[in-house]
């Protein structure tokens, strides 16, 4: 649940560019999807992955694994 506040915390940062720069905003996003992942809401956790590539924010391996894992976990593997 804390993860899921702290996404729709962040989504009003990434649109007032409150954040001091994109490197702020992609630990945010990486902290924010782990955090989605392990509560298993793996519905916002993509919505969140997407939100960083239209943000133009690399997503890097530790973002991947989160949320391959999460999909493990809920045994969603095909997806």
């Amino acid at each position: 649940q804390m993860a899921g506040i702290a996404y729709l915390l962040l989504q009003p940062l990434r649109l007032a560019n409150v954040l001091v720069d994109i490197s702020d905003l992609a630990i945010a996003y990486r902290k924010v999807i782990r955090g989605l992942c392990n509560e298993m809401n793996l519905e916002y956790a993509e919505g969140a992955f997407r939100d960083m590539e239209e943000c133009g924010i690399d997503v890097d391996v530790y973002v991947c694994s989160a949320i391959i894992e999460g999909h493990r976990r809920n045994m969603n593997v095909p997806k």
